[in-house]
């Protein structure tokens, strides 16, 4: 197979927090299907598993496409069984380099980053539609299916980061760092919500597997990684003149967001705001009712 993708930039993933799974491929034998402790549903068809140079610069990298499967709908999944709210750790990320590469026989088909659940129920998902019809990135509630009105790159890597917060039922998305989706509902039906699986799909535009398009999704590497809701201390408050400045001591691998909501009852929303040595600096005028600051361990900004 010759493959085209290229390899615009290296990133490193790794940052603290309690990691669930992490793997770039490198400690699974190359060839189809040696992902033997991933689950897929097309065994023996070559439709998913790992090779060697895809793409020039990495060494073995996972895929799901490109051959024809046994059924229209091809899983792929890695189970975790972990529940973030018991656990402790309600917000968990996921954090992928991956890239779409077109069809060269003409049909074109759908690929999904899936979250289901410990029963193997669809809570949400990420979905790159590479039709003539509906290109562009979509998600799901596992109810609703939306559009972003976004698009991602044919033929290129790129940097996927998933946030979800489990004990309010909310995700944010990033594609290359830009927004897909920021603090909406993760799943809207009445499944279990915790973290069964993570994994994911080829979805073939037609109902028969002979129509399928020879498209693949590739992926580089995989993390997925529990967030601690670790405090840190408020030292106090500047102001002068228009301007107040938050007084804490931050810390590498932490992002931090001002936030702010009218009452109690209402979503907090970001807030501009700077960050000093010293803590956040931020307008008076752009507040309202109640802030707060919100620490989050720093996902890594791709080189």
């Amino acid at each position: 197979m010759k493959f085209v993708l290229v390899l615009f930039f290296l990133y490193s993933p790794f940052c603290s927090g309690q990691t669930i799974y992490a793997t770039e491929f490198e400690e699974y034998e190359d060839g189809a299907e040696n992902l033997d402790d991933w689950i897929g549903s097309s065994p023996g068809t070559g439709s998913y598993g790992l090779d060697y140079e895809l793409v020039s610069g990495l060494q073995n990298s996972a895929f799901i496409g490109f051959e024809r499967p046994v059924q229209p709908l091809v899983t792929l999944v890695k189970a975790h069984d972990f529940d973030p709210v018991k656990a402790g750790t309600p917000t968990v990320t996921l954090e992928s380099l991956l890239g779409v590469e077109d069809s060269t026989n003409g049909r074109r088909d759908t690929f999904s980053i899936v979250f289901l659940n410990s029963s193997g129920d669809l809570l949400a998902s990420i979905q790159f539609r590479n039709g003539d019809d509906d290109f562009g990135l979509w998600y799901s509630d596992g109810v609703t299916i939306r559009d972003s009105s976004l698009d991602f790159i044919r033929g290129e890597l790129q940097l996927l980061t998933i946030e979800i917060d489990f004990a309010i039922n909310r995700w944010s998305v990033q594609l290359d760092g830009i927004d897909i989706i920021r603090n909406v509902v993760f799943h809207s039906g009445n499944k279990v919500i915790d973290l069964g699986f993570t994994g994911v799909q080829w979805d073939l535009s037609s109902n028969v597997t002979l129509g399928y398009g020879d498209n693949y999704l590739l992926i580089a590497d995989w993390y997925v990684r529990a967030v601690p809701t670790t405090l840190f201390k408020v030292l106090g408050l500047s102001r002068v003149g228009g301007v107040s400045e938050i007084l804490f001591e931050p810390e590498l691998g932490f992002s931090y967001q001002l936030q702010t909501s009218p009452d109690l009852s209402t979503n907090f929303q970001d807030e501009d705001s700077e960050m000093t040595e010293n803590g956040l600096r931020y307008s008076d005028s752009s507040l309202r009712s109640f802030s707060r600051v919100v620490r989050k361990y720093a996902i890594p900004v791709a080189q």
